[in-house]
């Protein structure tokens, strides 16, 4: 992958509105459109203290005899652009919003110019201190795709995908490289989502070997077989007169002992107990969704075990009825399903 600097020739620069351009649709890392909300802020900070951070743009032709015929490409800033239009449009009685305060860099002339801005200004929006909308997720994915698909994470990885090898394992070698490298604070299930999504952008439908489940994933399954919604406590099923936990490897102690600490704070049990698991860490480690899952089980177990010894009332009756396994070894030597309980 090629390391794109862009050379600055003017740190702080005012440029009239009507010499700026927007930048080429391939180099553009936003995929949605402006955000009014976040538009209108910015209009109002602006009038009420000035611009606090330049735009930035690249010289694109220069006049030596009239400086005002000079031409200049927006690289970041298109909320802030936009907002100067806005209110050069309100205040035409002024010339206060017809320049724009901006940092210049040179024109860049190499074979992937426009995929150099288009990595360096996702790293841009990747930056968390600064007062922008930041990189969306489908954001990430189409800028990634571009990038591949262009050949600036490597030609010999850009020809695979054009032959349709998407499964070969240096395609997902270098796009887990690229998302650890420039998607901040981003889990290892989230990052390697991020890749399987790129793959059904390219019409491939990656053999993911597992499956990590997000919020909405597990919310879906739930209201489909329960017809509740996960929260942090356990929550009862009206269909089935079972309360449910989610648990991972992460809190399954905890969740286990819930079902316990409601005998005790209510002096009986009524229903059911369900533990939902599924691991969310070493994401492709098998051995460790092996080692977690029988762990939760032993859990189980010396709970039920200890109740039905000492508690003469649960002698035949468990504290936890079930432990439903949500599958995400995905691979076809495996036999699990997404979204499935195994």
């Amino acid at each position: 992958m090629n390391k794109f600097t862009p050379t600055v020739l003017y740190h702080s620069k005012l440029i009239t509105l009507d010499q700026i351009v927007l930048n080429e649709v391939e180099s553009q890392s936003r995929n949605q459109s402006i955000d009014k909300d976040n538009l209108k802020g910015i209009e109002q900070s602006i009038a009420q203290v000035g611009l606090k951070n330049p735009i930035a743009v690249e010289v694109a032709h220069i006049d030596p005899r009239d400086e005002s015929n000079s031409k200049f490409k927006l690289r970041d800033g298109c909320h802030r652009y936009k907002a100067y239009q806005n209110l050069q449009a309100m205040h035409k009685n002024t010339t206060n919003f017809d320049r724009i305060t901006c940092v210049v860099y040179e024109k860049n002339v190499g074979q992937y110019a426009a995929f150099d801005w288009l990595q360096w200004q996702h790293q841009q929006n990747e930056h968390l201190e600064k007062r922008c909308r930041h990189n969306s997720y489908e954001d990430s994915i189409v800028t990634a795709y571009k990038l591949l698909t262009a050949g600036y994470l490597g030609k010999d990885i850009a020809k695979l995908v054009e032959k349709g090898h998407w499964g070969n394992p240096l395609v997902d070698d270098k796009l887990k490289s690229w998302f650890k490298n420039n998607c901040k604070g981003l889990s290892e299930s989230a990052r390697d989502q991020l890749i399987t999504d790129v793959h059904l952008k390219g019409a491939h439908l990656r053999n993911c070997k597992v499956k990590h489940y997000s919020r909405s994933d597990l919310q879906k399954i739930l209201l489909s077989k329960y017809g509740i919604k996960p929260g942090r406590g356990g929550a009862t099923s009206p269909i089935t007169n079972t309360t449910v936990w989610v648990a991972s490897e992460q809190d399954s102690w905890t969740k286990v002992l819930s079902p316990v600490y409601r005998v005790f704070k209510d002096g009986n049990k009524a229903g059911n107990n369900t533990i939902v698991f599924h691991c969310r860490k070493n994401g492709d480690n098998i051995d460790h969704i092996n080692t977690q899952r029988k762990k939760i089980k032993e859990r189980v177990k010396t709970i039920n075990d200890w109740f039905s010894n000492n508690i003469p009332a649960f002698k035949h009756v468990k504290v936890i009825d079930d432990v439903k396994i949500l599958g995400q070894k995905l691979a076809k030597e495996y036999g699990e399903k997404d979204g499935e309980f195994c």
